[in-house]
């Protein structure tokens, strides 16, 4: 994860490589006693160009999902990447 001007950007990068970390889900959700998924987002599989990082808040192309919700300063949120062979999440506040 980092954070610049233009947002948070998550990234898949292989500990010990020999795999294309390639993201083929996003999952964001609240950080809560109850955890609550806000967003999701799939990768298409039809040609589709590996996508290594996410952009927070932002449909990444070839993948198909709603519009993001607004994040809420200070609130604590979890984002999952799911590909083949990993799973990675992060905790953040926003």
């Amino acid at each position: 994860m980092r954070r610049g001007a233009a947002g948070t950007v998550f990234a898949a990068i292989p500990i010990n490589g020999g795999f294309d970390a390639c993201i083929q889900d996003v999952y964001l959700y609240a950080e809560a006693e109850k955890p609550k998924q806000l967003w999701d987002a799939t990768r298409g599989m039809e040609a589709t160009p590996c996508v290594r990082e996410v952009w927070l808040m932002a449909n990444p192309t070839g993948f198909s999902a709603e519009a993001p919700p607004a994040l809420k300063a200070g609130q604590r949120y979890r984002v999952e990447l799911m590909g083949n062979g990993f799973t990675a999440s992060k905790v953040f506040t926003a």
